[in-house]
């Protein structure tokens, strides 16, 4: 048995398929919709809260505008986060991680002296120790004098 909705008609209450259901056009819900099992959903914008649980497969690009809770998270190709991210436990690179600004470990609160006095006055080492000094400070690790 086939029933059909025709284009600007609604239905109230409730739906219950054993099998498929196709729509040719958009498909508006005003409250909760529930799935359970498998939903292929491809060209959509959802507006409002997203929530999935379980896993979640995007096969292609998945843009989020505004404040966004990932938990779980396996990228698998490039994360682009453009604004500000935060990390609350534990973050695991395997592989490198380039870093093009400045990092940020918090308050460098130890401040190391450039070398000076000594019986022997090594100006090589000297020169080389300053160099790490600078850079220690420049990416935040040191405080500066």
């Amino acid at each position: 048995m086939v029933n059909r909705l025709t284009r600007g008609s609604a239905l109230v209450g409730s739906v219950t398929t054993d099998d498929d259901a196709t729509i040719g056009d958009d498909l508006v819900v005003g409250d909760d919709a529930a799935v359970a099992g498998d939903l292929t959903v491809t060209g959509t914008a959802a507006t409002g809260a997203l929530t999935v649980t379980g896993a979640a497969l995007v096969s292609t690009t998945l843009g989020v505008t505004g404040a966004t809770t990932l938990s779980s998270t396996l990228a698998s190709g490039a994360l682009t986060v453009t604004g500000a991210a935060s990390v609350s436990t534990n973050l695991t690179v395997t592989q490198n991680l380039t870093a093009l600004g400045t990092i940020d470990l918090g308050d460098a609160t130890v401040f190391i002296a450039d070398p000076s006095g000594g019986a022997t006055n090594d100006a090589e080492a000297r020169t080389a120790i300053n160099a790490i000094l600078d850079a220690l400070d420049a990416v935040g690790i040191m405080a500066s004098s």
